[in-house]
């Protein structure tokens, strides 16, 4: 029927538009991932290419660190649904005025419990499209970990940094009688 056919044509229509506002969100938001661990076993070998990278410690509770960096730090929610943005994109969409930018952030520190112990917090700006990233003053790590199995080069190089820059740095090792990671110091 007409009905039916218009119906299925104003559904994919929907969907079309929803696809849309949904990829301009991805490109409006950018995020750095941080985590409250950094012994996991599992962390090293997924992010690190299996424990041949380092790891970053910073402190975000120092006096000094930016407000606004802060303020954009948020802890992920582990969940076993998925965040649907699409109600706030419609209500968005019918009346612009009405659109809350918080579930846009909501959705980025969303994410499923199975990650739940990489303790996970996301700095999550949401700065409009562009075509590259943006720099954002930091300030200076508290300590660099090495990987287990980092190259002789790599080390070379950050250990060469952090002397600069008075890091310390830590070697992470593969206990020999645990499933475990240790930090050793290093400098």
């Amino acid at each position: 029927s007409i009905a039916d056919e218009m119906k299925s044509f104003l559904n994919e229509a929907f969907e079309e538009k929803a696809q849309s506002m949904v990829d301009t969100i991805q490109k409006s938001t950018f995020i750095s991932c941080f985590s409250e661990k950094n012994d996991s076993m599992l962390m090293w070998s997924h992010y690190t290419e299996n424990h041949e990278g380092f790891c970053i410690e910073y402190n975000f509770t120092k006096p000094n660190v930016d407000p606004t960096l802060i303020n954009t730090l948020h802890p992920v929610i582990y969940s076993k649904k998925l965040f649907d943005i699409s109600k706030y994109l419609i209500e968005g969409f019918e009346d612009h005025s009405s659109y809350n930018a918080l579930s846009t952030i909501y959705a980025a520190i969303s994410k499923s419990i199975d990650w739940g112990y990489e303790k996970e917090w996301r700095i999550v700006y949401t700065l409009g499209q562009r075509e590259k990233g943006f720099n954002r003053k930091f300030f200076t790590p508290e300590a660099i970990y090495l990987g287990a199995k980092i190259s002789k080069e790599d080390k070379a190089t950050l250990m060469k940094i952090a002397g600069e820059k008075q890091i310390s740095v830590y070697q992470m090792k593969l206990k020999k009688d645990e499933f475990k990671l240790e930090a050793e110091k290093i400098l």
